[in-house]
């Protein structure tokens, strides 16, 4: 499922203005998701840029919309 969502994130950053930034998720101990912007790691809700949030969260649903 993570794989899945970073896919989507990855191309969404990739038609996004300005896209070069290096974020992708991965799934850390335990299930846990996990978003790398550069070589930082954060939780979903720790992330510092809104507009990765943005991005992250776009991804999920369109994701769940696939579901």
């Amino acid at each position: 499922m993570i794989e899945q969502i970073n896919d989507i994130l990855q191309r969404k950053i990739a038609e996004a203005p300005g896209a070069s930034r290096g974020v992708r998720l991965l799934e850390g101990a335990g299930g846990v998701l996990r978003v790398f912007i550069g070589l930082q790691s954060f939780n979903l809700e720790d992330v510092p840029d809104a507009d990765v949030k943005r991005m992250i969260r776009d991804a999920v649903a369109e994701w769940e919309s696939k579901q």
